[in-house]
């Protein structure tokens, strides 16, 4: 099973987001500052050179006999692995099963093969590179090289002296423990998660693709105890079997989360309708609060000044000069929050400019960066996101200082809002009516953009808004 090229049964930013992720209906991802990618790479690199050690040291002759067993659970990976099928990042194959009839039936080194195999043959097909090659690697390398090695410890060196029951019961059980931990390794690629979250990702997840799993396994079991009551012929009959009903299992699958994707999104849609109507009917109230409040008083107050001006009060026309121009200065700042200039006419990068010059008002330092080789499918929906989440960080994050960049990225556009405030935990709940960022996340997500979130208590915040060119 693999997600987005990784060899486990894992999940999608959207299904992390549908797993209960901060209970919203878009992905908080938590991708890793550059310092902090550059030591879990270095970490990875040193893991998987371990595993080559301690696998050259398990390996023994006999490990690699007989080269037919071999090379048909060789090919049957291959063969799931080039057969695998995309539910939105989702991805399910019996590649795996083939690791652990090898860890089984022949030991820890040629599972250890078999999987980095399946993981180049991923890389070429998918094209996985940097730190997801990587995690593949620590993966398909740890898992069945410490799985091969507690098999051992259980039947023996020679899974030929082991019953057949336990030989079944062993295949099913490494097949169940494997897929669990590599689902529980794969998830490090989104982490740190919360005790909360991963419980989510697990029921919501995992364990609805598991019944799928489990008849695999089931298989898996079947084909081991094929081939050591009749021989290989018979074993290859019933892996045939295996790759031939994974088809039909991942047809039904997909159909499933085809039908809960669109029950779940329909469900954010009107709970994000609802909650955007109350907003904008507070938007409308503070709106009139504001006009009443500070426009309003200072043109009657400048009117009282011209009737006392007209009585010969000298002073009194200054005064009502003085409010008047501060009146037309506020009717006009609330003008360009509510009506904009047109893109059309300023361009994005200089809209972006005054946005955040609006909505920083002063109380906060800010920079704003446009790459002058910008081009955006739809710049109206890259100024409303990044006016929603400009806003955001000024209401709540008590920040000093609010970056703002808009730059091009292979097939899109990039645009990345960080402040150094006081941050919030992904994990918890947003409070009550604060929704601008669930509902650009979703407009994101519903334009074929993906949004993440890098945040924690008190280390400031940072969301990047991705956006694709076609």
């Amino acid at each position: 099973m693999s997600v987005g090229g990784e060899s486990a049964a894992v999940v999608s930013p959207e299904q992390i987001a549908s797993a209960g992720w901060q209970g919203r209906p878009f992905p908080l991802l938590l991708p890793p500052l550059p310092r902090r990618r550059l030591l879990g790479r270095a970490a990875m690199v040193a893991v998987v050179l371990v595993d080559a050690v301690l696998t050259v040291q398990l390996s023994k002759g006999s490990d690699w006999e007989p080269l037919a067993l071999l090379g048909l659970l060789a090919v049957a990976a291959a063969i799931s692995e080039l057969g695998t099928i995309a539910v939105s990042e989702l991805r399910v194959s019996s590649s795996i099963l083939a690791v652990v009839l090898a860890m089984v039936l022949l030991g820890p080194a040629p599972a250890v093969a078999i999987a980095t195999v399946t993981v180049g043959i991923e890389s070429v097909v998918r094209g996985v590179r940097g730190s997801l090659l990587l995690l593949n690697f620590v993966n398909y390398a740890t898992l069945p090289l410490l799985g091969g090695w507690l098999v051992e410890r259980l039947i023996g060196a020679d899974p030929a002296a082991a019953g057949e029951l336990e030989l079944v019961v062993v295949v099913l059980s490494t097949a169940l423990v494997v897929s669990l931990l590599s689902f529980l390794v794969a998830t490090l690629r989104w982490a740190p998660l919360s005790p909360r979250a991963l419980g989510a990702l697990l029921r919501d997840v995992f364990l609805p693709i598991e019944p799928y799993f489990l008849v695999g396994a089931a298989l898996a079991a079947a084909a081991a105890h094929a081939y050591r009551t009749v021989d290989l012929a018979a074993m290859t009959a019933v892996l045939a079997l295996l790759l031939a009903s994974e088809l039909l299992l991942r047809g039904v699958a997909v159909g499933h989360a085809r039908a809960a994707s669109i029950r779940e999104l329909t469900a954010q849609r009107s709970r994000l309708l609802g909650e955007a109507l109350t907003a904008e009917e507070r938007e409308r109230q503070r709106l009139a609060a504001y006009l009443h409040d500070e426009p309003l008083q200072l043109l009657l107050a400048a009117r009282q000044d011209l009737h006392d001006a007209a009585l010969g009060d000298a002073a009194a026309l200054r005064n009502a000069e003085e409010r008047l121009g501060a009146a037309i200065g506020d009717l006009r700042r609330t003008l360009a929050h509510v009506h904009p200039l047109p893109l059309e006419q300023i361009g994005l990068g200089p809209a972006l400019q005054a946005v955040t010059r609006q909505l920083c008002h002063g109380r906060l330092e800010h920079h704003v960066s446009v790459d002058p080789e910008l081009r955006a499918r739809d710049e109206g929906l890259v100024y409303s996101v990044a006016r929603e989440l400009i806003g955001n960080a000024v209401k709540h994050s008590g920040a000093g200082r609010l970056d703002v960049a808009l730059r091009a990225v292979e097939g899109g556009v990039c645009l990345e809002v960080s402040d150094d405030g006081v941050g919030f935990d992904p994990g918890e709940p947003a409070a009550t009516g604060h929704v601008g960022l669930a509902l650009a996340a979703l407009r994101v997500r519903v334009a074929g953009g993906e949004l993440a979130v890098d945040s924690g208590t008190g280390v400031g915040s940072r969301v990047r808004a991705t956006l694709p060119l076609d």
